[in-house]
């Protein structure tokens, strides 16, 4: 039984023994011809793609009175397979739904080496996890500049830098700091409690 794929089928494609396309690699269908097209090249096909693979004259002449067609699939690394369309079990649906591998580049200029940016990645997953859907990974470039910062550029830079800056502690941080506040309120409130239990102004 043919199984002809469209041109430019682009997928995973399972094939019937003798002939093999790895599963996990992706192929592209580059060519459909008919055995008189490839007579007419010159080819011999029952030579060039049926006893290369331990297949019969009897397996060749099946096909032939099929009409069968001999199938040029390459994948992403050129790997090149010629099968028949007889011995092909599935091919991929033109309806697949296209991926691609997408990185964000985020840059912020030249800052200070002293800068840790442990919070700034948990920041970028998380937003992009809630715009997205998925966690992304998020890794650290560094490149080298050319010349040098002044320590007065450095102070004219951070001050301008640390002016920018909103989220200036993690939530573990800004949680801590507001424990402590607590805390010296507590500690006023029990200090002018005091005092005006030294002083008669409460019973």
């Amino acid at each position: 039984m043919r199984r002809t794929p469209p041109l430019l089928a682009r997928g995973t494609y399972q094939l019937k023994a003798p002939y093999m396309a790895s599963p996990t690699k992706v192929y592209i269908c580059y060519a459909i011809r008919l055995f008189k097209d490839l007579y007419e090249l010159g080819k011999d096909v029952y030579s060039e793609f049926y006893s290369p693979y331990g297949l019969s004259q009897a397996d060749f002449s099946a096909d032939r009175e099929e009409n069968a067609a001999i199938i040029t699939l390459i994948s992403e690394d050129n790997q090149i397979v010629y099968v028949p369309d007889t011995y092909i079990l599935s091919y991929p649906d033109m309806g697949d739904v296209g991926y691609q591998r997408v990185i964000l580049s985020v840059d912020f200029g030249i800052l200070p080496d002293y800068l840790s940016f442990d919070y700034t990645k948990q920041e970028l997953a998380g937003v992009g996890s809630k715009v997205i859907g998925k966690v992304p990974d998020i890794e650290l470039h560094v490149a080298p500049i050319s010349g040098a910062v002044t320590p007065d550029q450095h102070e004219t830079l951070e001050s301008s830098r640390l002016a920018n800056i909103e989220l200036q502690t993690t939530d573990r941080a800004k949680y801590l700091n507001q424990l402590r506040i607590n805390e010296a309120m507590v500690e006023r409130l029990k200090t002018l409690e005091r005092l005006a239990i030294d002083n008669g102004l409460l019973g």
